[in-house]
């Protein structure tokens, strides 16, 4: 009997056995069942007797939507078989189409306006009414209230972005290159880095995974190496998404336009914190004022350094200098030995201490349960326990492998929501990395770098998996996107702290905890760079707002000239001519008009750890208060709301400002 995704338990999803055919009849389901809903409202056969049902019948159809669309959506990234990963893929535009239809149908719109004026609507909860709000703000916002010519245009233009953004991300995920090196190319590496790459042929294999790009740009002595590789890694997708990140630019501009915004950003933003272009320019703005003075400061240690190698044009850092010049200041000013330091952080270790850290904060448990259904063997699955409760469960993708997504990120699967019988639906997720393989007898040992990323994407997990949201399209991460990466940069706090630290960061060989003169290495180097990392930043959300609001490709500029100009404009490393960083820029597709929400959303997590820090890191009462106040909330308290309710006051920039070393410029 072949697995339905849709109609199928999350949990008896045979993964490894899944066809393209699988694949195809889920996307097919889902359609059945949202025609068969859109016939229940126009029709007796299905009666609802209040505002509450009506509302929860609408939740039950974009929940179910999105459920499937959030589970095609991570297989179409994690599948090794390239047949249904491919179908999964073309299902992801499918599914894009039927969404797309539900946002423009008028049946809908009209049930909900109804619904505005129904008798009862009154004495339903703050809750219920922001919902609906919400959902007519969203169904006018794709235009469903426009004459009918303007609104085929519009769904026309939303189904081929559904394509292209499919497409897009695609393409990266399915790039595969190489860089072949002989035995003097490999100077300065690891000997466990070098051994898990060496070919049969006695030469290096060095890919395009951020295990092997990373320590690579780190630690390769050779220059002209380095910047081989880095050439290639800036390259990526390069020959497929050019053309296709035009397209779509083009096409986000053309929308905008159909439903009467000046510019794709200022459509995008009207259902963000943010609000509006101008709100976002003069963030972005302020802070490249405040931060250029320490970038400048950063960029000299790394100058003068560089002119003491030796090396050509010794006043000018490149790109693919700057990681291996930035270990060197680590290891000769800050004593601070980054190969050293990852024999504290094996992987294992690191997501134990991580689920003890949870534990301490929030009351739950992390148990591994064996699970039978997985789509690599790699694959790992748990469950989360309060009072003996399970309340979510997730999966943890760890290792690169070919045609794998090859960042880190959170995958909601499940949305969950507690439902009219006080019964919960448990949220799914999957968190997928790219993190060292284990190799002969070496673990897999992460950088500190990689300890934090883990925390990041374990920071959105939790947003996701402690939902008391009764309605799923406001559970979990289903915030504003300006906001969502608040629990994920907040919860990076807790790699840093030595109290967390030293819960799990043990020698991989001896079990000697993480000693807390290393430590205070650490905190001493953290705000080394911190000027340029923040740059870079603020680079990426300045390119993505220049693209959504003020630039449309043509013969005369392209993307690609817009990257060169910001970034000899904005960043103190200058631009490679040959370079195509934004063809596998894929936050372009999920945060268009949205990246500036990273550095938006870092400034409130900064001041709520400002609590803890003054509080106690494993505050029991702060944690408690955080889960209530904002894990659980989902959207369905502004959000600004839930971060006033917190810190019990309006928010600051300074704890932000501080965290970076720039809290005393301007």
């Amino acid at each position: 009997m072949k697995t339905n995704l849709f109609n199928a338990d999350q949990l008896n999803i045979r993964y490894s056995s899944i066809s393209a055919e699988d694949i195809r009849m889920a996307t097919s389901d889902i359609e059945v069942f949202v025609n068969q809903k859109l016939y229940e409202i126009n029709t007796s056969s299905h009666v609802l007797t209040s505002v509450t049902e009506r509302i929860h019948f609408i939740d039950d159809i974009f929940g179910n939507a999105d459920q499937l669309l959030g589970t095609i959506n991570l297989l179409a990234f994690v599948l090794p078989l390239q047949e249904p990963r491919l179908a999964a893929q073309e299902s992801m535009a499918g599914i894009g189409k039927i969404m797309n239809q539900l946002w423009l149908n008028k049946d809908i719109y009209s049930f909900l306006k109804n619904t505005e004026h129904a008798l009862g609507y009154e004495n339903i909860s703050p809750v219920q009414k922001r919902l609906l709000n919400n959902l007519i703000r969203e169904f006018e916002n794709n235009g469903v209230h426009l004459e009918e010519e303007k609104r085929k245009a519009v769904h026309n233009i939303l189904d081929r972005l559904s394509e292209l953004d499919v497409i897009f991300e695609s393409n990266i995920a399915d790039y595969n290159d190489h860089l072949i090196l002989d035995e003097s190319d490999m100077a300065g590496l690891p000997d466990d880095y070098r051994q898990a790459r060496i070919t049969p042929e006695g030469n290096y294999s060095i890919g395009m995974s951020y295990p092997d790009y990373r320590p690579f740009m780190k630690y390769a002595h050779s220059q002209n190496a380095r910047k081989q590789l880095f050439m290639k890694f800036m390259n990526r997708a390069s020959d497929t998404n050019s053309h296709v990140l035009n397209e779509i630019i083009a096409l986000r501009k053309q929308l905008a336009g159909q439903l009467n915004y000046q510019s794709y950003a200022q459509y995008a933003l009207n259902n963000k914190m943010a609000k509006l272009p101008e709100n976002v320019w003069n963030f972005e703005m302020d802070l490249l004022e405040k931060v250029r003075n320490k970038a400048n400061s950063d960029l000299q240690i790394l100058t003068e350094v560089k002119k003491r190698l030796n090396w050509d044009l010794p006043n000018l850092v490149f790109q693919w200098e700057a990681s291996y010049l930035t270990d060197l200041v680590l290891r000769e000013h800050y004593q601070l030995d980054d190969l050293l330091l990852k024999q504290y952080f094996e992987l294992e270790s690191v997501v134990k201490g991580t689920f003890e850290v949870a534990n301490k904060l929030f009351g739950v448990s992390i148990i591994e349960s064996k699970h039978p259904y997985v789509w690599h063997p790699d694959v790992r699955f748990y469950e989360v326990i309060q009072n003996g409760a399970v309340i979510g469960q997730f999966y943890l993708d760890l290792y690169p492998r070919d045609n794998k997504f090859s960042h880190a990120a959170m995958f909601p699967m499940v949305p969950g929501k507690y439902m009219a019988d006080n019964q919960k639906k448990i949220p799914v997720a999957a968190l997928v990395c790219n993190f060292p393989m284990p190799f002969a007898h070496t673990p897999s040992l992460l950088g500190h770098r990689d300890v934090v990323t883990f925390f990041h994407e374990f920071g959105h997990l939790l947003h996701g998996l402690l939902t008391t949201s009764e309605f799923s399209m406001m559970a979990g991460t289903s915030v504003a996107r300006d906001f969502v990466e608040t629990p994920s940069q907040l919860f990076e706090n807790w790699a840093w702290e030595y109290e967390s630290l030293s819960l799990f960061a043990r020698h991989y060989q001896t079990g000697e905890v993480l000693p807390i003169a290393l430590h205070q290495k650490m905190v001493n180097a953290k705000l080394f760079n911190s000027g340029l990392d923040t740059l870079q930043q603020l680079f990426y959300g300045v390119l993505d707002m220049t693209l959504h609001d003020r630039f449309l490709p043509d013969e005369s500029m392209q993307i690609n000239d817009v990257v060169r100009n910001l970034q000899n404009k904005l960043l103190l490393f200058p631009f490679e001519e040959g370079t195509h960083f934004e063809c596998s820029f894929g936050h372009l597709s999920g945060y268009a008009a949205a990246y500036y929400g990273y550095m938006w959303a870092k400034v409130y997590a900064e001041d709520i750890f400002s609590v803890f820090r003054a509080q106690g890191v494993f505050s029991i009462e702060h944690g408690t208060k955080l889960r209530e106040d904002i894990l659980s909330k989902g959207s369905t308290v502004d959000e600004m709301d839930q971060i006033i309710h917190f810190l019990g006051r309006k928010p600051s920039n300074l704890p932000f400002l501080e965290s970076i070393g720039c809290a005393n410029i301007g």
